[in-house]
């Protein structure tokens, strides 16, 4: 049944668990992290390495679930510096520095 739904998706399942664990993996990096963060860390990971695993594997010629996987803890690791520096973004007024 999960087989079917994720086929329906365009997905396999060894992607799934190999973006998963990448997921995981850079939770483990993150200074400090809530639960809510942990669970969105695992859906981001999911998503970024089930869809970007395929091409990621054809460009570097490695296997579809190593490429899921490192795709997953890179696009993380992206994510956070992001955030990051969203949080310490500060808009410039014009005619503010006065």
């Amino acid at each position: 049944m999960v087989k079917d739904f994720l086929l329906e998706m365009g997905l396999r399942l060894p992607d799934v668990v190999a973006a998963f664990f990448g997921g995981l993996a850079s939770v483990f990096f993150v200074k400090s992290v809530t639960p809510w963060q942990a669970v969105s860390t695992f859906v981001v990971g999911i998503v970024l390495g089930t869809y970007l695993g395929s091409p990621a594997a054809r460009t570097f010629g490695i296997a579809t679930e190593t490429a899921s996987c490192l795709v997953a803890f890179a696009g993380m690791a992206i994510a956070q510096g992001i955030i990051e520096a969203a949080k310490n973004w500060r808009p410039r007024i014009p005619g503010g520095d006065k």
